[in-house]
């Protein structure tokens, strides 16, 4: 199979291209389908639901408040196996954010951690936290963030160590208030 590269616009285009012709020969499994597991099944699943929460959580976000946004989330039924990864939902919940970002929906953090948070919640110790990063100068803007934590440890955030070193923790909703 050969792939013109000319075709494709992003500045990564050789080394997407490498990855396109070493998963071609069948050494690597696509990120879209990559599971902890093994099975495309359970991830496309997890997908779909972070896809429909993320839309509703988007929607939300622009009426009301953090607080009633996370029990509308959590009102609806979601089909997620019990033995999935916190590493598969925030891979699943991260592309349905992006998704739905490209289609003119809330692509940020906050949405991402409902999302995340809406899907683990009936395990033990997981919650949503809210924190803002402080401002070097008076005169900049501060700067807000969300994350998933189970029991203490962040799990949404590709680098763990982000939340808990750069932003101060403001609120902490434990997702078992929630059920």
């Amino acid at each position: 199979m050969e792939h013109r590269l000319g075709a494709c616009r992003h500045p990564n285009a050789a080394l997407k291209l490498d990855r396109k012709k070493h998963f071609l020969s069948g050494a690597e499994q696509s990120p879209l389908v990559q599971s902890g597991c093994g099975n495309g099944l359970i991830d496309a699943l997890l997908f779909v639901n972070a896809f429909y929460l993320a839309w509703l959580a988007g929607k939300a976000l622009r009426k009301t408040p953090i607080r009633d946004t996370l029990w509308r989330l959590c009102r609806y039924a979601v089909v997620v196996p019990t033995k999935v990864r916190p590493l598969d939902v925030r891979c699943a919940a991260t592309r349905a954010t992006r998704c739905i970002g490209r289609l003119g929906g809330l692509d940020s953090c906050l949405t991402r951690s409902l999302v995340i948070a809406r899907l683990l919640r009936d395990r033990d110790n997981v919650s949503l936290c809210l924190g803002f990063m402080p401002a070097d100068d008076p005169g900049m803007a501060i700067t807000g963030h969300a994350w998933v934590c189970i029991d203490g440890t962040n799990i949404s955030d590709k680098t763990s160590g982000f939340a808990t070193t750069q932003v101060v923790e403001t609120n902490r909703l434990e997702l078992r208030n929630y059920r």
